[in-house]
């Protein structure tokens, strides 16, 4: 079959459907490029993680291109972050533990690929953010099909995951009417509301929190990221 190298963006005839690379010059080159992206990992063993996955995006004109993800902060493609995330989850998540991916729906497979071949199992949708404007108004976003105003947050688990500690969100972050949902402003671009991380703290409790390619600190949370890096 015939497949795109990933690292030099040739095509090659390929054996296995699941080849990434043309040869084994482009298959060394990959492995340097991920790990030059993954910064040094966190210490310690962790029970509860947020991961705003860095996904790749390729648009359909040089204007879309603009508006792409890689303009604004590194980006990995799909296999690239399960080879990074695998060996990380193993090493640093509790037997029993649970993770929380921000899924932006046209990338639902993806989220759900790298979810479950890093060794997580999806238990149910957990959170939705309404983005709102300065104005107070939900934020109308961009869309090929209805133009999108909220984001998800999905609940993943590993062993018997965490148990809920409280469903006392206060309303200040929950939405009175409909408790699954965050209404938040709509700062940077992919920048996740300081409401939800509130929010999946009184859900779970005191425990050992690992925010994913992150960019900013967090209090009683460990941060980690090329993004936050940067920003040190």
């Amino acid at each position: 079959m015939r497949l795109r190298c990933l690292q030099c963006r040739s095509w090659f005839e390929a054996a296995r459907n699941d080849a990434v690379t043309c040869s084994p010059a482009c298959r060394v080159a990959r492995r340097r490029w991920i790990a030059a992206n993954t910064p040094p990992w966190p210490e310690g063993i962790y029970d509860l993680v947020v991961v705003d996955l860095p996904l790749r995006w390729t648009g359909y004109s040089a204007k879309g291109e603009e508006r792409s993800p890689q303009q604004k902060y590194r980006t990995m493609d799909v296999p690239a972050l399960i080879r990074q995330l695998g060996p990380l989850f193993a090493r640093i998540m509790a037997t029993d533990s649970a993770a929380c991916f921000w899924v932006y729906g046209p990338r639902l497979p993806d989220t759900l690929r790298i979810a479950t071949e890093t060794g997580f199992t999806f238990k149910s949708e957990l959170l939705v953010w309404l983005k709102i404007t300065k104005a107070g108004t939900p934020h109308i976003g961009t869309g090929k099909t209805t133009r999108k105003s909220c984001e998800s947050a999905w609940l993943f688990t590993r062993g018997k995951g965490l148990p809920i500690r409280s469903h006392a969100v206060p309303q200040a972050i929950i939405t009175e009417d409909l408790p699954q949902v965050v209404e938040a402003r709509r700062r940077a671009h992919s920048e996740k509301p300081d409401e939800a991380y509130e929010a999946l703290e009184r859900l779970f409790g005191n425990v050992r929190r690992l925010d994913m390619y992150s960019r900013q600190r967090r209090p009683g949370w460990t941060s980690w990221g090329n993004d936050l890096q940067q920003a040190a």
